[in-house]
């Protein structure tokens, strides 16, 4: 638990303001970092929140297909098949999809 207690000291030792760099913080510099971290920060949200609303507005839709027994594939398979043995390609395969899923 002291090691603990030690770090948060460090921090807020590196972190307070000293009276000598009062002069540094006046000049601009402090408040561009403040509104660039403010801003990262911002866009990050408003990242994290669009891709929360895009998957459940995903989610409610493929819901709302199944429900509705109108799903669309939103897939395509395309590929060679080959013999398990040989490996050889098989001509004319036909791979189906069963209708009852």
């Amino acid at each position: 638990m002291s090691t603990l207690g030690r770090m948060w000291r460090g921090l807020w030792r590196g972190f307070r303001q000293d009276r000598e760099s009062q002069d540094h913080a006046e000049s601009g510099e402090f408040w561009m970092r403040a509104a660039l971290r403010l801003a990262v920060v911002f866009a990050l949200l408003f990242g994290c929140v669009f891709f929360a609303f895009w998957w459940a507005g995903s989610a409610v839709r493929f819901g709302a297909a199944r429900a509705g027994d109108r799903t669309a594939p939103t897939w395509r398979v395309s590929g060679t098949v080959r013999d398990a043995v040989t490996h050889q390609p098989i001509p004319w395969a036909v791979v189906e999809d069963d209708p009852a899923g």
